[in-house]
């Protein structure tokens, strides 16, 4: 499948995606909303060559997603945990996470949930783990810094191990 060299509105780099599984020879194609400009949500779909990537982000107050319930997310059964600076979340075969502490002045708690998960034909090889850690990592990235500026968010270098 040629994945373009930007995707998701040109924020996010096409090597992220382009790894990723299906060769059902479908074209690419992508639909994005809130990648640009200022907006506390967001997604992108990337498709092509038989699957879909999903690649979304929100900004929560810090009342909706407290560090337990994250935890429990994070050590769900087939999840590995993923830290990226003072990020935490998850990454799978099929899907990754992170939550972003995104302090403002209304709420030093908030949070953004950055998420990429893949719909896949039955017969298309999984991707593994890895992927969905760099791609999550990425977006993190891109969110925090670029469009929503979050206090702290320069720490979001690359994963740790």
């Amino acid at each position: 499948m040629a994945v373009p060299a930007k995707v998701c509105d040109g924020s996010l780099a096409g090597n992220l995606v382009s790894p990723l599984p299906g060769d059902h020879g479908t074209a690419y194609s992508e639909e994005a909303q809130g990648f640009t400009g200022e907006s506390t949500t967001g997604f992108c779909s990337v498709r092509g060559g038989g699957l879909t990537v999903r690649i979304s982000y929100r900004l929560w107050s810090g009342d909706f997603y407290k560090d337990e319930a994250i935890e429990e997310l994070i050590t769900a059964d087939g999840r590995q945990a993923l830290k990226v600076g003072t990020a935490k979340g998850y990454a799978s075969d099929t899907s990754g996470a992170l939550f972003v502490p995104c302090p403002k002045n209304d709420d030093l708690e908030s949070k953004v949930q950055v998420q990429a998960e893949y719909l896949k034909h039955d017969d298309a090889k999984d991707n593994g783990t890895e992927g969905f850690r760099d791609l999550t990592a990425a977006t993190a990235r891109y969110v925090a810094q670029d469009l929503l500026g979050c206090e702290g968010a320069e720490s979001l270098s690359e994963p740790n191990p």
